[in-house]
Order: C-alpha cells, then structure tokens, then sequence
C-alpha cells in the first residue's frame, strides 16, 4: 500500500442508520477511493462502522493535509478519528446542505427516507425548520424501518384471511428466519416470525425488509403497494407540515429526495410526489442523483476551493461516475 500524494484532500462520510460510506477525494474533485462498511445489525453511525470505513480508504497515513468530512459526531469519536486519520480539520456537515449542493441549490425541501426518515427545509429568506428524526419510535415516518415493521406485520397476518393474501408472507419469514440467531422449527414458521419481532435488532435489520416490499411491489403485489403508499402518505404529511410551518405552500423550491428508499423505489416516489402536489403544487420534485456522501465532499471542496465552484462540481461528479464504472467493471 503506497502513500498518497501530499496535498489536499477530502476524506467524506455519510453516517446512515445501515452503513457508512465514504469518499476520498482530491482538492481539485478528482475521487480516489470509495468505501462502505455495511452488516446486518452494526449502525453507519458507530464508530466501528466509521473506522471500518476510513481504513478501506486510507491504506496508508496521507503526508499532505486531510479534510475529514462528516454528518455530526460525538466529541469522542471526533478525538478518536483525528488521531487515527491525522486529520488537519473536520467538517461537520448536514444532510440539508449537502443534498442541496447536489443539485446547485442553497434552499429548498430535502425529504430524506433511508432507514429513518426525516424532512428539512430552507427558505430563500433563511428560515429553517427540520421535522422528524425522532427514531423508529417517536418517528421516523416514511423511513425503510416503517416498511419493514409494516412487512413484518402484513406477513404475521396473510393467512387469516383471502384480503390479506401476500407474496411477501414466505419472503418475509425466510428473510427473518436468516436473520434470527433461534435455529427455524419445522412447520413453526410463523412462531420463528414471533420469536424474531421479539428479539432486539437493530433498526437497520428492520429496515432492510424495505427492499423486499419493494420488490413485491414492482412485480404488482397490492399488499406491498399499500405498504409503500402508506410510508408515502405519511412523509408527505411531513412535508405538509414543514411547507405550513414555513408558509411556503404557494412558492417555488425543490424537493429533493434521498436515502435508499426515495431514491430507489419509484413506486413509493411517485406516490409521495403526488401527494405533496395537492398541496404544494409549485414544487419542483427532483430525486438525488448522487449518493448523499457526494454532496458531504462537494460541500468541504467547495468550502476549500471556492475560486472554481463549477470546476469543482464537474470534475467530481464526472470522477464519480467514472470511478463507478471502473469499480462495476472490474468486480
């Protein structure tokens, strides 16, 4: 493993409530290495999830100045990853910001539906007002942990009746049944579903069921439709309540969706669209088209070189994608 070049650099990460990815990326946007620790149960926002990270992306200390870029932290894990990294300063970022400069914006709505779920907006005038992230308890309406507790629950019930008949019944229960540290009986599939909901998980066990309701859902499954229309609904009534709070209803501003779900589940996107239009009908509804951890290095390059703001954002939107397919290609 060779050392880095000395000069600038931004080390980015998104924290997120399955995994931690990260982004190594040269002062100029050129990326140089990404990584991602993601398993079944570990938290993107512990610190062995961001250290897993960082070391896929550092093979060796840089002698050149490092920008280490993050969505908040603790101030133990902020002393924890300036003496493993050498980090010369750490920006903490949020996701409002960095999923505005994705699109060259600096206010709008940015709806964020991954594994928790939150909404946040900014005003031209520079009111700002964030509702949700209040975890799988208090909140997170929208999130994939709300799919796949509502998952969980339609699986539990497909065979008490014909209404409730779903192709996500024997998805859900084999899903879990991999997931559960009980070893399956035979012909108790249903006491292993029981047995799993009662155990703690993480909560980005839970949401990883997301993907199998969307899945069903494509393929046309109504039960797994209404899932994702129910998730939909209820972000958007988020949504209602920050434009009200905001008093922006009849204006013009992005919104911006990201985290897995909103940007990977058409059907639960354009149903969220659709309900926000009845109410805010002059926003314009634009899905991220980078990962969040893009925008979290594009806000520190801009913050370190903002001579050339456009340079910046072309090369490293074209560097990313070209990073991409090189990574697609050799694996």
């Amino acid at each position: 493993m060779g050392c880095i070049a000395s000069t600038r650099y931004v080390l980015a990460l998104d924290q997120g409530g399955s995994k931690c990815e990260g982004l190594l990326v040269r002062e100029d946007g050129t990326v140089r290495r990404a990584g991602r620790a993601q398993q079944p149960g570990l938290s993107g926002r512990s610190l062995e999830a961001i250290v897993a990270t960082i070391r896929q992306l550092l093979p060796a200390r840089p002698t050149g100045r490092l920008h280490l870029a993050l969505l908040g932290c603790t101030d133990e894990t902020r002393t924890t990853l300036t003496r493993q990294t050498g980090a010369a300063q750490i920006h903490l970022m949020d996701e409002l910001d960095s999923s505005l400069a994705l699109q060259g914006a600096n206010c709008g709505i940015v709806v964020v539906a991954g594994t928790g779920a939150r909404v946040s907006a900014r005003t031209r005038g520079g009111r700002f007002l964030t509702l949700d992230g209040l975890g799988p308890v208090l909140g997170d309406v929208g999130s994939g942990y709300q799919i796949g507790r509502l998952a969980l629950r339609a699986a539990a019930r497909a065979a008490w009746h014909p209404r409730h008949r779903t192709g996500l019944r024997d998805r859900i229960f084999d899903a879990c049944g991999k997931l559960s540290p009980a070893r399956p009986i035979p012909g108790q599939r249903l006491h292993g579903l029981i047995h799993f909901s009662l155990c703690p998980h993480d909560r980005s066990v839970i949401a990883s069921l997301a993907r199998l309701v969307n899945a069903k859902a494509e393929a046309g499954d109504r039960v797994a439709i209404d899932i994702l229309y129910e998730a939909a609904d209820g972000i958007a009534e988020t949504v209602h309540d920050v434009v009200d709070r905001l008093r922006i209803r009849g204006d013009s501003y992005l919104l911006i969706g990201t985290g897995s779900v909103a940007m990977h589940s058409d059907i639960y996107w354009r149903r969220l669209c659709r309900q926000v239009k009845k109410f805010a009908p002059k926003l314009s509804p634009r899905r991220s088209p980078y990962p969040p951890v893009v925008g979290v290095a594009l806000c520190t390059l801009l913050r370190l070189n903002g001579s050339d703001p456009a340079g910046v954002r072309r090369r490293l939107f074209d560097s990313f994608e070209n990073y991409q397919r090189t990574h697609e290609h050799s694996e």
